[in-house]
């Protein structure tokens, strides 16, 4: 809920916990008794006169301990701000437990600001630009770059269902200046948008000769930026392997994405890499806040465990203290465990490589798909011997 959002950020900006104190005039909406509490704030209520007009001498001897503080006045001089401490905790994120069970990821202020001061030079906000949110608040990618990141410097956030028809519809109307989005959205508007027409005849002979293969890809990513809205500078994929077909055809179509690797413990990010240097198969390279190892003896040609240490690397599990040991190193680096095999160095520069088996590499619409195909098939079971942890 917004407003309730709103009145917790009133109390966290305006008020210091455990001497300052608010006003409520008719108290009937009880998150106003919540945030004050929790913000350690203490809350006065005034109801209003019968005939619903406020009911200022109530109010006046509400703020008493306010006209005291303040008996000349209230200026500029007496305005003050919560100051963060780097090392300070700012959320504890629950990871989703698709991996492991469910752990809550401890995120210091640093973490937020490494992500903020990586983010404005690379995606720089302009006046004008906007966004369409399309992760909930609960994920560190969506907290992150959806909404700290727009609002600190300026930049309106809206939100849509992620649902390629809503979302091509909110951004035809929003023209967003980025784009974050999982692999499987993409995909999904990829192939009931473009890959149709490429697939048909007489076009999908004629894509693949030279020359006109450019000018029919031009064509399509047109056609692509302008369901997107026009405006977008950056698309980013995250969270998932992309289509290698999709990828290409991004490429062709000089659509400017990339595919960045990060997880709730990064805050989010660990690689990434300009849409013009973003090189088809990887996730990028790691960012300036992070250092990456991979756990091999030779992490350009053998598959490793990623292990990662920097400023936007978080401190462990909350009250989680067999976790938080078993994802350190002895050298306090931590792991970042994913299926195996893991990834590897790319020869040519520090590009990583998240390799998965290709059951990994399946999006769980394409496994229904295949045992609801036949006719035969009315009961079905997963079963697996193993969990990565």
């Amino acid at each position: 809920n917004g407003s309730d959002e709103a009145i917790d950020l009133m109390f966290r900006i305006f008020c210091e916990p455990g001497r300052d104190n608010a006003v409520a005039i008719c108290p009937s909406y009880g998150m106003y008794k919540v945030s004050a509490a929790i913000n350690n704030i203490e809350l006065r209520e005034v109801l209003l006169k019968e005939d619903f007009q406020l009911d200022s001498e109530a109010i006046l001897a509400a703020t008493d301990t306010f006209t005291k503080l303040y008996p000349k006045g209230f200026g500029p001089d007496d305005i003050s701000y919560y100051e963060d401490s780097p090392e300070e905790l700012a959320v504890i994120n629950y990871t989703s437990g698709t991996a492991s069970a469910p752990k809550g990821v401890i995120i210091q202020v640093k973490c937020f600001s490494a992500m903020m001061e990586f983010a404005e030079p690379r995606s720089p906000i302009f006046p004008g630009d906007k966004i369409v949110s399309m992760l909930p608040m609960g994920h560190i990618y969506g907290l992150v770059f959806e909404f700290l990141y727009p609002v600190s410097f300026g930049c309106p956030v809206f939100g849509k269902v992620p649902s390629p028809t809503l979302l091509l519809r909110a951004m035809a109307e929003v023209r967003p200046y980025m784009i974050v989005s999982v692999p499987l959205v993409m995909e999904k508007i990829y192939k009931s948008g473009v890959k149709p027409a490429l697939d048909k005849f007489p076009v999908n002979i004629l894509r693949h000769i030279p020359g006109i293969k450019r000018i029919i890809y031009d064509k399509a990513g047109k056609k692509l930026k302008a369901a997107f809205g026009g405006n977008v500078r950056m698309l980013i994929m995250g969270g998932a392997a992309v289509n290698p077909e999709v990828e290409k055809a991004f490429r062709l179509m000089k659509i400017p994405f990339l595919t960045g690797y990060g997880l709730t413990e990064a805050a989010p990010l660990l690689t990434f890499e300009y849409p013009s240097r973003f090189k088809l198969g990887t996730c990028g390279k790691e960012i300036p806040s992070a250092h990456i190892r991979i756990d091999s003896e030779d992490p350009h040609h053998i598959a490793g465990e990623i292990q990662a240490i920097g400023t936007n690397i978080c401190q462990g599990y909350y009250k989680n203290p067999d976790a938080t040991s078993q994802a350190m190193t002895p050298d306090d680096v931590i792991k970042i465990a994913v299926p195996s095999p893991l990834a590897q160095m790319d020869t040519a520069a520090i590009h990583l490589y998240c390799m998965q088996d290709s059951a990994w590499y399946r999006a769980p619409f394409a496994i229904e798909n295949d045992t609801t195909s036949s006719s035969s098939n009315r009961h079905f079971i997963v079963a697996a011997d193993w969990m990565a942890g």
